[in-house]
């Protein structure tokens, strides 16, 4: 299946561009603020992909129920931590409506410079969408509990 060739606009699918080189720890925070913000969202996600790129990583989020609009999917996928030039431009073509393929993320990506040019294609990282995946599934921390440091993040509660 090929993920970003599709050509219509499928509001079930969140397409997230993340311009970082990730470290095993910083990804696995990363993946603790989403699916903290996704559960805020009550957003129902069924399957993830992650794959890496030149720049970074691309993640492909499925949800069982389609959002109610263009704008709604554009707003998501900034919060969720997209591109912001690219959600930008996303807006703007959410906005006009012209055409319905506009959430693309390429899978090859063709560079020149200086008369020579440059592949770069998306690689599978099932390491990443499995942490992905298991902080997805994990209980949230509670507060009660006493399970959330001074920064609101999971872990060792500060007294």
């Amino acid at each position: 299946m090929t993920l970003s060739s599709s050509s219509r606009l499928n509001l079930a699918e969140i397409r997230l561009d993340l311009d970082r080189k990730w470290s095993g720890c910083g990804w696995v925070r990363w993946c603790e603020r989403f699916a903290a913000t996704a559960r805020c969202l009550n957003l129902a996600i069924y399957k993830t992909d992650v794959r890496e790129t030149r720049r970074g990583v691309h993640v492909y989020v499925f949800l069982q129920r389609p959002v109610g609009s263009s704008v709604e999917l554009v707003a998501l996928q900034a919060i969720l931590g997209s591109d912001s030039m690219r959600e930008a431009m996303n807006l703007r073509r959410a906005l006009t409506g012209r055409s319905d393929a506009w959430n693309v993320l390429h899978e090859v990506k063709v560079v020149r410079k200086a008369g020579s040019r440059t592949v770069g294609v998306e690689k599978p990282r099932p390491a990443f969408r499995r942490i992905l995946d298991h902080v997805l599934a994990s209980r949230p921390p509670s507060i009660a509990q006493g399970e959330l440091n001074n920064k609101g993040l999971p872990g060792v509660a500060h007294q």
